[in-house]
This record gives structure tokens, sequence and C-alpha cells, in this order.
């Protein structure tokens, strides 16, 4: 059989479907997802708190979220339902049900203590 006269089937698929099945099959889709809750976050509650707090870690739809002080526990606790509306619409799914603070030291991603 020559190459000219093989079928072939050029199915076009998005890299982004590839990499959900490869993320999802690899057992990495909670922490692409927290990511994704991390790198939407100064969008959602405002520069100001994102700088003192961070999505930590996603349990049972529930997120928490680790503060540096406890006045901006109280700020995120104030804002938690427009924060998971907010995050459901960047998500594109109800990813979140409900928001708690743990006041805590943050580390942050370059090494630095803010």
């Amino acid at each position: 059989m020559t190459r000219s006269s093989r079928h072939r089937h050029n199915a076009t698929v998005p890299v982004s479907d590839l990499m959900a099945v490869a993320i999802a099959g690899l057992g990495m889709d909670e922490a692409v997802a927290l990511e994704r809750l991390r790198i939407a976050w100064p969008r959602v509650v405002g520069a100001i708190i994102a700088a003192h707090s961070r999505p930590d870690r996603v349990f049972k739809r529930t997120l928490f979220i680790a503060v540096d002080h406890s006045t901006f526990a109280n700020d995120v606790m104030m804002m938690r339902d427009s924060i998971v509306k907010s995050l459901d619409e960047e998500m594109g799914c109800s990813m979140v049900k409900s928001i708690k603070t743990e006041v805590k030291r943050i580390a942050w991603g370059d090494g630095a203590k803010r």
C-alpha cells in the first residue's frame, strides 16, 4: 500500500483537550485546579488582600485560604459569597462551595516571606 492510497482521518483535537486527559490520567487534576485558583486569586480579591493571602488547599469543595494576619482573615470571610461566585466564573465550574481561613506564615513561591 502506498502512502497516497491510505485513508487518513484528520480529526484535529485541541491541545487543551489532550492536556486535560493527560493531567487527569496522571492524577494531577487537583494540583492544576489549585494552581488555577492561585493565578485567579488577585483578580478575585484585589491586590491588597491577595498580597496577604493565598489559596492553600481544597478539601471536599472547601477552599482553605492562608492569611498572614487575622484582619485579612476577617476581610476574606466578609467577602466569601462574592469570592465563591467570582471563582465559579473564573474557573468555569462550581469547584468551591465554601471558604475557610487559617492565619499562618505564608510560604511564597519565590522563597520570600511577606
